[in-house]
């Protein structure tokens, strides 16, 4: 079987951040909305704002709502 091989510094930085996005943040962020620790929610979502979907946008703007309140 072939392999893969992703070459140069950007594609591994790309990479690594969709990791980090998919397998580590976005789980945790969802684990701790669905626990009621919103502080954890927004600051988890807020490193990662531009890579929410819509949806994901309009939970994190609910945590934020809370943390303020």
């Amino acid at each position: 079987m072939g392999q893969f091989y992703i070459g140069g510094d950007k594609m591994d930085a790309k990479f690594s951040a969709m990791y980090e996005v998919g397998v580590k943040l976005r789980p945790q962020a969802e684990q701790a909305f669905r626990e009621g620790n919103y502080s954890k929610a927004a600051e988890l979502d807020g490193r990662i704002r531009e890579r929410l979907s819509p949806a994901e946008v309009k939970k994190l703007a609910f945590a934020e709502a809370r943390v303020r309140d």
